[in-house]
């Protein structure tokens, strides 16, 4: 758990607490609601002390004063620079969660989520994706194979398997996001488009090339049906089919592709960087 200054800080907020009006029936409750509104502002000499007290421990007393959200909130605010700490931060938590909210309370699902993504972006990847598919197990029992929060997990599987060099396995997991995308969102939906371009790009990465062009072929024909030929993912899948088709071989192919796809870039975005790349290390969770 958190550090937490016993003695100087509680002797700082006790007579605070003792004198709050809001103190009810239930008295627990009620004074970790009155905690999390302490900012030492008008107390005694130790307001400095009370001020890093209530700090280092507002998410413990969001959580027990029974404020939903709140809590997670807290701690993403407190979030460093540095993914290892994050990852420490989130595990130091996650006991907490899962005592006073149970194990299968979607705050508690999601606190272990910010864990296995931190422990991906602190360098292990392979740990994520572990973490990740044993999550998802838990979000079908609870939530079901259609709520966004299962469809996320699914896309962090893949994002993460293919992040520890494991492109057919990102691939397949891929495919099984696909799948729920389909049925929840329909076929054209942008979600289910992107997730198209990345199956037939985690498939490239795991030596199919050529079935990687075919795929975005077939991806760049329905996103000028629904999305229009300027569209920003419409010009990002010709820039694929053109990456694709010099690594499948076709060098020339590829040139003239991209010195078309030049042409309409700078008409739609302007003379400067575009928006993104479609290169294949560039596979960051989607918002579902």
């Amino acid at each position: 758990m958190q550090s937490e200054h016993v003695g100087i800080a509680h002797t700082a907020f006790a007579d605070a607490l003792t004198q709050d009006p809001r103190l009810g029936v239930d008295r627990v409750r009620d004074a970790h609601r009155a905690l999390v509104d302490l900012d030492g502002a008008g107390q005694t000499a130790d307001a400095d002390a009370l001020s890093a007290y209530v700090t280092v421990a507002r998410p413990r007393h969001l959580l027990l004063s029974g404020n939903p959200g709140a809590p997670l909130a807290a701690i993403q605010e407190s979030i460093g620079p540095r993914a290892a700490d994050s990852r420490d931060q989130w595990a130091t938590w996650l006991p907490l969660f899962e005592d006073e909210l149970g194990l299968d309370h979607p705050d508690t699902l999601t606190a272990r989520s910010n864990v296995a993504y931190w422990r991906g972006d602190a360098g292990d990847a392979a740990g994520a994706a572990a973490a990740f598919e044993e999550l998802l197990g838990d979000y079908l029992r609870v939530l079901g194979p259609d709520h966004p929060d299962t469809l996320k997990t699914r896309h962090d599987i893949a994002y993460w398997r293919g992040t520890a060099g494991d492109s057919a396995g990102a691939a397949a997991a891929s495919q099984e996001l696909l799948a729920g995308f389909v049925r929840v969102l329909g076929p054209d939906h942008p979600l289910t488009l992107k997730t198209r371009q990345s199956i037939a790009r985690w498939c490239g990465m795991a030596g199919d090339p050529a079935g990687t062009v075919a795929a975005l072929d077939e991806l760049l024909v329905d996103r000028l049906r629904v999305l229009g030929p300027d569209h920003p993912d419409t010009l990002s899948s010709r820039h694929g089919v053109a990456y694709w088709r010099g690594v499948a071989g076709d060098p020339s192919g590829a040139a003239a592709a991209m010195e078309e796809l030049l042409v309409d870039r700078a008409r739609v975005l302007g003379p400067g960087p575009p928006l993104h790349l479609e290169d294949p290390a560039q596979h960051r969770p989607l918002a579902v």
